[in-house]
């Protein structure tokens, strides 16, 4: 169970580091378009040499690999373009602290739209949750964008959706096969997206493509090859649990390593989620 531990809290600071890598992009001169592609892309080709070489891939049937790449293709383009945008226009640790909403919504869009089990006693730390959303959007933010909150709530709700509809599509034989092929969905939609906004452009600083690796490298392939490493050790509910670092350690970095500043409401705020979502994760 040590080793799991581990292996979940590594997963959740490399997700974490996203927030970092991507600004360091950004002052290189990426765009979010050809920033998405790189990511997506490098990912793929990571993923693909490692199953390889360590003999883990697995051929799935056409239908199955198609649905994830159409799963891929619409969702997680949409929550790789919200985020990436809105990133560009809000804080890193407000983008981070959309995060801890994700599980809640997953929840309610259980029981709403599958007719899923909703325990009394999650009420409490949901209503922590929304109690620590409210102190921390309580006061207006000096020089925050309202398009990149915007993109963050239909980030939330895309991920709910991606969630619900592709927890039975991730094959359990093999997942890291099955998220490659989402992964090259998500490479396809990023090049139309790009192409689109006219951010496929590659002429930024050499150190954009370092940016870009890290980004690839740690902040999706090691995060998601931890996070399964984690749930065969622990299962998916203690993992679950674990992965609540996640939104802790991005605002961290975004303080201790990007300069941003919170204020002591909106600190209480961003711990009173965290706190609510640990409790809904453990309860449910």
């Amino acid at each position: 169970m040590g080793k799991g531990i581990l292996f979940a809290a590594f997963s959740a600071a490399f997700f974490s580091s996203g927030v970092v890598f991507v600004r360091f992009a950004y002052q290189a001169g990426l765009q979010p378009g050809a920033a998405l592609v790189l990511r997506f892309v490098f990912a793929a080709a990571l993923l693909v040499m490692y199953l390889w070489f360590s003999g883990s891939w697995v051929r799935l049937p056409s239908k199955e690999s198609l649905g994830l790449f159409i799963l891929g293709l619409a969702a997680y383009t949409t929550l790789g373009v919200t985020w990436f945008v809105a990133l560009s226009m809000i804080p890193a640790w407000l983008v981070s602290l959309f995060s801890p909403f994700q599980p809640v919504l997953v929840i309610l869009g259980s029981w709403v739209f599958l007719k899923g089990d909703f325990r009394p006693r999650l009420l409490a730390p949901l209503s922590v949750v929304v109690l620590g959303g409210v102190l921390l959007f309580w006061q207006p933010f000096s020089a925050v964008q309202v398009l990149g909150l915007v993109l963050m709530l239909v980030n939330l709700v895309v991920y709910a959706a991606y969630v619900l509809v592709g927890q039975g599509m991730i094959n359990r034989r093999s997942p890291e096969t099955a998220v490659w092929w989402v992964f090259c969905g998500a490479a396809a939609g990023s090049v139309i997206y790009a192409l689109g906004m006219g951010q496929l452009s590659f002429h930024f600083a050499p150190l954009g493509w370092l940016w870009a690796g890290c980004l690839a490298l740690f902040s999706t392939v090691l995060a998601i090859t931890f996070f399964w490493a984690g749930v065969r050790r622990l299962g998916p509910a203690r993992s679950a649990i674990i992965s609540a670092l996640d939104p802790f350690f991005s605002v961290c970095l975004a303080v201790g390593v990007l300069g941003e500043r919170l204020q002591p409401q909106q600190l209480i705020g961003g711990v009173l989620i965290i706190a609510g979502v640990v409790f809904v994760r453990m309860w449910s």
